[in-house]
């Protein structure tokens, strides 16, 4: 944990690592499995509400205090909705992918509704949004009616590498 924080240790006074596994919470076993019997690639929108159990290690975090939070993915947004609790916090909400639409273009229009609801309640209330393209920007900001809709591209430049004739291994 403290090797991945590294790269933003300077950013970060402090982090809390909660593990959330379904082989240790019915809850999760049970949207896992429920998933897979409608035939869902992946679990449905309300995956992240907490469960009991969940509930109870996020407790651990009611007492801290709070200047900003950053989401990563709607599905997060229950989650730290449990940690705030009734505290009002400004939020980023990084998207990532616009997942109504991600699941419209793979035509689960059930699946996607079921976002865009989430995305209609949530979106207008971050203080900051970030996509990772200009058309799910423009999207998101059509939709929504939002301003300053951020992109953060989902790529790594890799600089390419030509392989040297001793690094190639003959076939034996």
């Amino acid at each position: 944990t403290e090797a991945a924080l590294a790269p933003v240790r300077e950013f970060i006074e402090d982090a809390v690592l909660l593990r959330f596994r379904p082989a240790r919470d019915p809850g999760l076993l049970w949207r896992r499995l429920r998933a897979l019997m409608l035939g869902r690639a992946r679990p449905c929108a309300e995956w992240a509400e907490p469960t009991a159990k969940m509930r109870s290690g996020l407790a651990r975090l009611h007492a801290r205090d709070f200047d900003r939070a950053h989401v990563f993915r709607l599905y997060m947004l229950p989650v730290s909705r449990a940690v705030l609790g009734d505290r009002i916090v400004p939020f980023d909400l990084d998207l990532d992918d616009w997942e109504s639409e991600a699941r419209r273009a793979r035509g689960e229009s059930a699946e996607a509704e079921a976002w865009a609801d989430l995305e209609r309640r949530w979106l207008p209330r971050a203080s900051r949004v970030v996509v990772c393209s200009e058309p799910g920007a423009l999207g998101v900001t059509r939709r929504y009616g939002l301003d300053g809709v951020e992109v953060i591209e989902n790529a790594v430049s890799v600089p390419e590498v030509q392989a040297e004739a001793s690094d190639v291994v003959p076939p034996q």
